[in-house]
């Protein structure tokens, strides 16, 4: 309300003013400009105008969002020796991944692999078989988020 108010007090009026010789003429003005207490034209500051967090109704990354894809491949040389391929399916978290740790289970042979960039964060090795045993950790870009584990039996998951 007060800013309509300030609208019509500070829009252009005409003014009719009688001249000695009996001559009208029109002389434009502002009411600001008959009125000499208002005070100088308004000046607008620049104001950053910040909107407020949006809420999201995204349920908290968690293991569920993420499986294990296991390939393997005969050697050439060697039939009996494959290489294996891990790599993570995680379409819905790819952009929230940090990196991606495989750690292959078996007492006399374990294994550690980093997985290489996203999309699919792979990790290859040469070996007789899979493991039965395999904990993907999952470190999240977000900072003091904690790792995903998640344990998959790799035999399982291969394609070949």
């Amino acid at each position: 309300m007060i800013v309509i108010g300030l609208a019509f007090y500070l829009r252009p009026v005409k003014k009719v003013v009688d001249n000695s010789a009996d001559r009208r003429a029109e002389i434009t003005t502002t009411s600001a400009a008959v009125d000499s207490s208002v005070p100088g034209p308004i000046k607008r500051s620049s104001e950053k105008v910040v909107s407020p967090p949006r809420k999201t109704n995204a349920a908290p990354i968690g293991v569920e969002d993420f499986s294990l894809v296991a390939r393997q491949e005969p050697l050439a040389d060697n039939p009996k020796r494959y290489t294996f391929t891990l790599s993570l399916d995680a379409p819905a978290l790819v952009d929230d991944i940090a990196r991606v740790h495989y750690d292959l289970v078996y007492g006399p042979n374990p294994l550690s692999l980093e997985g290489g960039a996203a999309p699919s964060f792979s990790a290859v090795y040469e070996g007789w078989g899979c493991y039965e045993t395999v904990v993907i950790t999952v470190y999240l870009k977000s900072p003091g988020s904690q790792p995903l584990k998640k344990t998959f039996n790799m035999c399982k998951a291969l394609t070949y």
